[in-house]
């Protein structure tokens, strides 16, 4: 897949999952929230990933991936669509479904919970 379409998807993939979560916690589609789910699911990728690449790869990837998407960014809402497109880049179809299912799980407990890896 060529990167632009990659980004695309990724892009896709990532208000999707992020329309998922305001509707699950009922929050207004506003940018103060859409901001905050952004976040949410940022954190919780950053997490489900690091978790997935100790298992199956290398100590190393897992301090790269940390060093390039483990920081919240300023631009906090395109935090998750750049962590979803690296994922595309590297891993398996079926890790990365799974990888989606788990930190959309995980966003929503943070936003649930009013934690600061959602509110900030």
């Amino acid at each position: 897949m060529a990167d632009d379409e990659l980004r695309g998807q990724s892009t896709g993939d990532a208000q999707t999952l992020q329309t998922r979560i305001l509707g699950a916690v009922n929050l207004e589609n506003d940018a103060i929230h859409q901001r905050v789910v952004a976040r949410a699911l940022g954190n919780a990728l950053v997490v489900v990933v690091q978790e997935y690449l100790e298992g199956n790869s290398s100590p190393e990837d897992v301090e790269l991936f940390f060093e390039v998407h483990g920081h919240e960014p300023t631009d906090v809402d395109v935090w998750p669509a750049e962590i979803l497109a690296d994922l595309g880049r590297q891993i398996p179809a079926d890790a990365r479904r799974d990888i989606r299912d788990r930190a959309l799980e995980a966003a929503l407990q943070y936003v649930r919970s009013s934690s600061p890896l959602a509110w900030g």
